[in-house]
């Protein structure tokens, strides 16, 4: 965060001194990272904190609203500059592209020095999200630098607004598919990559078990799938084994474990097996 607010200062100043919109877009981008930032350690904390009272799950999902929250802040800085650059379209400002040059490259290190401290953090859905802005900031660092040269090298000062619309389509991109993976979460839709008719056809696949209903698979949050499931056992079958046989199926194969099951006997199979009898 104090990187990043020394970077947000540098560019605000030299976006202003400069005339540089694409400076001035990329410290749009950078406040959004100290908020960001600021959002994701906040809800680290609480995701730390442990379940008691009504939460019984604890606070794990304000991660996941930290992500929602950083996404749509992702959004609205690209309309902002997609405004800016629509004004400036028609009239482009004359730029001073060494101090431009000076700043944006400083802007990239810090970025850069940003995205390797995170990247060996925890990937939660929150820290990715961090992690994003962190990157495409990054990115849009190299395309105003990029810029700058083409601006140095006797290009048109419209370079600069260009940059600046090619900034916002990095942004909202990146952003409108963190928010989409995240309401996903929100909706309790099945990890993404797995299958539930795979995993239904994996605990049916188990000794004793007979049918399957009242499934359900979700996330609590990205790191934390659910299942919790009715499950039809045969009345000759040992349930505790049963049992122990389905959460080795679930956490060997699909890496679940929080899981819930309710194992019930098949009441056809019990009343054939009596007359039998």
């Amino acid at each position: 965060m104090v990187l990043q607010i020394g970077i947000l200062v540098a560019e605000v100043a030299g976006g202003y001194l400069t005339h540089s919109l694409a400076l001035l877009s990329d410290a749009g981008h950078v406040l959004t990272d100290v908020l960001a930032l600021g959002v994701s350690l906040v809800a680290v904390r609480l995701a730390a904190r442990p379940a008691k009272g009504r939460h019984t799950f604890g606070f794990r999902r304000a991660e996941i609203l930290a992500a929602l929250f950083n996404g749509l802040s992702l959004v609205v800085v690209s309309v902002v500059i997609f405004f800016e650059a629509y004004e400036r379209w028609s009239s482009p400002h004359p730029i001073d592209v060494k101090p431009m040059l000076i700043i944006a490259s400083l802007g990239f290190l810090g970025n850069l020095g940003g995205v390797f401290w995170l990247v060996k953090a925890q990937r939660t859905a929150n820290i990715r999200s961090a992690l994003l802005h962190l990157v495409s900031d990054a990115v849009s660092s190299v395309a105003v630098v990029v810029g700058g040269v083409a601006m140095a090298l006797g290009g048109p000062a419209i370079i600069d607004t260009i940059v600046s619309i090619f900034v916002g389509l990095l942004i909202v991109v990146s952003a409108l598919r963190l928010v989409l993976d995240v309401l996903d979460v929100l909706l309790e839709t099945a990890p993404t990559g797995m299958e539930t008719d795979t995993v239904i056809a994996a605990l049916g696949s188990v000794h004793g078990v007979l049918g399957i209903h009242e499934f359900h698979l979700w996330r609590i949050t990205h790191e934390m799938p659910a299942l919790s499931a009715h499950i039809l056992v045969d009345p000759t079958a040992d349930r505790d084994q049963v049992l122990q046989d389905l959460q080795t199926v679930l956490a060997s194969k699909f890496d679940i474990r929080h899981t819930t099951l309710q194992l019930e006997i098949d009441r056809l199979v019990r009343l054939g097996t009596r007359a039998r009898a």
